[in-house]
Parts: C-alpha cells; structure tokens; sequence
C-alpha cells in the first residue's frame, strides 16, 4: 500500500505538491492517523498519490485501504 486514490473539488492541485492528510478510522480506538502524500495521477476530479515516507509501513491504515492500479 504505496499510495491512495480520491476524489476532491479541489482545483489547485499539481502533480509533485506535497499535502498533508489526516484519517479518522471507526476502529475500535479511533485512530487518528496523518500522512504526507505526494502527488502523482491528476485526471479530472480524480487524484492518485503517494505517500511520501514509503519505507513506513501504516498498519492502522491496512483495512482500510486496497490495492488498485490506475488505468489511463
């Protein structure tokens, strides 16, 4: 799990900005966990990134986020 796919509104958005994220899980601590992406996919309102430390490994994040590949 290298990255994640969104939709936003958003329209400032470039490919190589740097953002900060933040999920708030429904487990059962109520994880709060903040990530920095890195923009790599912009089609539309659709948006890939990646996360900027990849060698660190999330696992609060693992159920909640699926593999996928983007097709263009």
């Amino acid at each position: 799990m290298g990255g994640i796919r969104f939709l936003t509104n958003l329209k400032n958005i470039n490919h190589g900005e740097i953002y900060k994220i933040e999920f708030f899980l429904d487990d059962e601590y109520k994880s709060h966990v903040k990530e920095e992406i890195i923009i790599k996919y912009i089609k539309n309102r659709e948006i890939g990134a990646e996360f900027a430390e990849g060698e660190k490994y999330n696992y609060d994040l693992d159920f909640y986020l699926t593999p996928f590949s983007i097709v263009e």
